[in-house]
C-alpha cells in the first residue's frame, strides 16, 4: 500500500499521531504540575486553549485567535497566581508585572502579524483535519505553562522571612 495514493489511510495516520501528540502533551503538563502542587494552573491553561479552539479556531478553521489566547493564557496565570496571593512581595510583584509586559507585547506583536498576513501559513496542513488542528492548541497549553513556570512557582511561594518578601 502506498499511503499517498490512499486519503484515508493519510487521514487516519494524521488522527492517530495528532491523538498520541495531545495526549503526550497533556500528559507531560500534569507530571510536571502535579508534584509542584500547581495542577490548577494545567487545568486553566488546558482549559483556556481548549475554550477557544472549540468556540473559534475548529467551527471557523481558523488560526486567527490561537496567538492571542496564548497570550491570554500567559496573562491569566500570571495574574490569578499573583491575585491568588493575598501577601504577594515584591518580588512575586515585578517579576509578574514584567511577565505581563512580556506576554502582553508578543501578544500584540503576533495579533497584528495574523490581522496583516490574514493567516499564518504554519497552519494550512493541519486544518484539514479537526484532531490534527488542535495538537497545536494543546501543546500551546503546555508551552504557556512552562514559560510561565518559575513565576508560578515564585507566586505560589510563600516567604518566609522579612528578607524574602522586601528584596527584589
Amino acid at each position: 500500500l502506498n499511503p499517498t495514493h490512499h486519503p484515508t489511510l493519510i487521514r487516519a495516520t494524521m488522527s492517530a499521531r495528532s491523538i498520541t501528540i495531545v495526549l503526550i502533551t497533556l500528559s507531560l503538563l500534569f507530571l510536571i504540575a502535579y508534584p509542584l502542587q500547581l495542577v490548577r494552573y494545567a487545568v486553566y491553561a488546558i482549559g483556556l486553549q481548549t475554550f477557544v479552539f472549540i468556540f473559534h479556531g475548529w467551527p471557523y478553521m481558523s488560526e486567527k485567535y490561537y496567538d492571542a489566547s496564548g497570550s491570554a493564557t500567559h496573562l491569566s496565570l500570571i495574574l490569578i497566581s499573583l491575585l491568588e496571593n493575598p501577601n504577594a512581595s515584591r518580588r512575586q510583584i515585578m517579576c509578574s508585572v514584567f511577565g505581563i509586559i512580556w506576554a502582553t507585547r508578543l501578544g500584540s506583536f503576533l495579533f497584528q502579524r495574523i490581522l496583516r498576513d490574514g493567516k499564518d501559513t504554519r497552519f494550512d496542513k493541519l486544518k484539514k483535519n479537526a484532531l490534527t488542528f488542535c495538537t497545536p492548541w494543546a501543546i500551546q497549553a503546555l508551552w504557556v505553562f512552562l514559560i510561565d513556570l518559575p513565576i508560578l512557582i515564585l507566586n505560589t511561594t510563600t516567604t518566609t522571612t522579612k528578607e524574602d518578601s522586601n528584596s527584589i
